[in-house]
């Protein structure tokens, strides 16, 4: 007869070893911080290699939509709102766009196959998240160099690539890293190609794209945290973008970006600094048939900021505090190529400065309920030069032109946030959140002047 394995289970089982033989293991007991406030619709995505813009992940999550100007105009929508009222970083960095129809919105500097992840608050979300914006936060991470468990050098490397048959389009991802227990250094590259987007009965014009990123990451283990420092090139070129009046021709930016993180003490600290520049051209003639006036929109935006902020445990709870500082300059101007002629400024020596201070705690209050508090300051001042006008591109004194230049242009706002979000946990699998926020911010250079 034989017996089958279930059988054979209960007929020797585990009970028959007595129990002197069963071994008493001591008490052991754990603590570890509790973990921290997250609000509920907080939701996470990880891109796909496919992905020619990283907002394409973005449009899976609950409460987010993209607006789609072009192939890599992905502008950011949450709950109705977008563009700049969205706070959105990346890697730490906030970007301001080069384009004054936001042909490239801040996700458009993020390389979808280095992309680590990407992180949208849709709700409520603390002051620590970032200010002078009024509705969701967007945070996406890419990849950091990978530290070793010994001190030999260790070398990995990661290809990804996809295909898209509805553009002819395909996109190239390469990631190698070396390191060891102290050091490590990264290398990512992302390479993208399309022709116009077809459908059943023809092709979408003066859709296609290409472009190109590069970044050089080293990271360097200190005794109390790490250091990280990036260097990257971003290059766009003869992207369309049909439902706006003009194509994005050259997209070319730069940036430095340096952080340290770790421990003082008691307290985390994290800090950054960061120099973003873009070089941004559009026109309404390379890509698209144009018998009319032709004219080409050249535009720079450069961006340099400055973050640290801590936490520590302190009443029950932990506090968090911290300090951003983010000034921007930025120009852009319309030529006439017809008759080969200046036309216009748009906005002219331009500037914003920001500075961000907030404090916030967050904790356990009685029974299951747990809270974050939070207040934050945010300072923002405005400037623009004088514009200029017609072929001698001389200071306009008549028309919107004199009239603007008669104006005093500096402003200053101060503005306050605060957040009182409480969490209840009714269970392990359920819970309840209720919130209170103050959200503010001032308006771009765009929109003031």
């Amino acid at each position: 007869m034989k017996l089958k394995p279930l059988a054979l289970l209960l007929a020797f089982p585990p009970c028959m070893a007595s129990a002197a033989e069963i071994p008493v293991l001591d008490e052991i007991v754990v603590t570890a911080q509790r973990p921290g406030f997250a609000p509920f619709t907080t939701a996470q995505a990880t891109p796909t290699p496919v992905l020619a813009d990283l907002s394409g992940a973005l449009a899976e999550l609950p409460g987010a939509a993209v607006v789609k100007n072009g192939p890599l105009t992905g502008i950011a929508q949450v709950r109705g709102l977008s563009g700049d009222r969205v706070n959105i970083l990346v890697d730490g960095m906030d970007i301001t766009p080069a384009c004054p129809n936001h042909m490239d919105p801040p996700l458009h500097y993020a390389a979808p196959a280095d992309t680590e992840s990407l992180t949208l608050v849709a709700g409520a979300s603390p002051v620590s998240s970032g200010g002078d914006s009024l509705g969701a936060s967007i945070q996406a991470r890419s990849l950091r160099p990978a530290f070793q468990t010994g001190d030999a050098w260790q070398a990995k490397g990661k290809i990804d690539a996809g295909f898209s048959s509805a553009n002819d389009g395909w996109n190239l991802g390469l990631n190698a890293s070396t390191g060891n227990r102290d050091n490590a250094l990264s290398y990512a590259g992302n390479f993208a190609q399309g022709d116009d987007l077809k459908f059943a009965k023809g092709t979408v014009k003066n859709s296609g794209y290409e472009s190109q990123r590069n970044k050089l990451s080293f990271a360097r283990g200190t005794e109390n945290g790490r250091f990280d420092v990036s260097v990257s090139q971003h290059q766009v070129s003869d992207t369309g973008n049909p439902a706006l009046p003009m194509d994005m021709i050259k997209d070319d930016a730069n940036a430095v970006n340096m952080a340290w993180e770790g421990k003082l003490g008691d307290i985390s600290v994290t800090s950054r600094i960061y120099w973003h520049d873009i070089d941004h051209l559009m026109d309404n003639y390379s890509l698209r048939p144009n018998a009319g006036t032709k004219m080409y929109a050249p535009a720079d935006s450069t961006d340099i900021g400055l973050v640290l902020g801590g936490k520590r445990s302190m009443a029950g709870g932990r506090v968090s505090f911290g300090a951003e500082w983010l000034t921007n300059d930025f120009d852009t101007f319309q030529w006439n190529a017809t008759t080969n002629a200046f036309n216009s400024d748009i906005l002219r020596d331009a500037s914003r400065d920001r500075l961000g201070l907030y404090g916030a705690w967050q904790g356990g209050l009685a029974g299951a309920w747990s809270a974050n508090l939070g207040l934050r300051s945010d300072t923002v001042t405005m400037d623009t030069g004088k514009v200029r006008s017609g072929a001698t591109q001389a200071e306009a004194t008549t028309g919107l032109g004199g009239a603007f230049n008669a104006l005093t242009h500096k402003k200053t706002d101060h503005n306050w946030d605060w957040n009182a979000l409480f969490q209840y946990a009714a269970t392990p699998d359920r819970g309840y959140e209720i919130g209170l926020t103050r959200k503010s911010r001032s308006p771009s250079l765009l929109e003031r002047y």
